[in-house]
């Protein structure tokens, strides 16, 4: 459980820097959204709109997977999930974000 706990935190920090530097990003010139049906929706309701929806869905999902199923499967692909994420915050940062 403790690790779970770890995982959660660290997955959380996450989002919330992905929401940061994707917000920072699309501010400079060229630069676009790489998920092709994330900038759908934000084409339609916005940045922000979007990334409080998707991130709060994945942050809801990721949790209670952690907290009703603490096994180490679950945590073993949270941990992959969060080294994605850092790489994606990497990326974000490396375009201006």
């Amino acid at each position: 459980m403790k690790y779970s706990i770890i995982l959660g935190a660290v997955f959380i920090i996450l989002q919330i820097l992905d929401v940061l530097t994707t917000i920072k990003a699309l501010k400079k010139p060229g630069i676009v959204e790489g998920n092709p049906i994330l900038k759908s929706f934000m084409d339609k309701i916005g940045v922000l709109p979007t990334l409080i929806l998707v991130k709060v869905f994945t942050i809801a999902a990721t949790i209670a997977g952690l907290y009703y199923y603490p096994l180490p499967i679950v945590q073993i692909v949270t941990a992959a999930t969060c080294l994605f994420y850092a790489w994606v915050v990497w990326n974000n940062i490396q375009k201006g974000g």
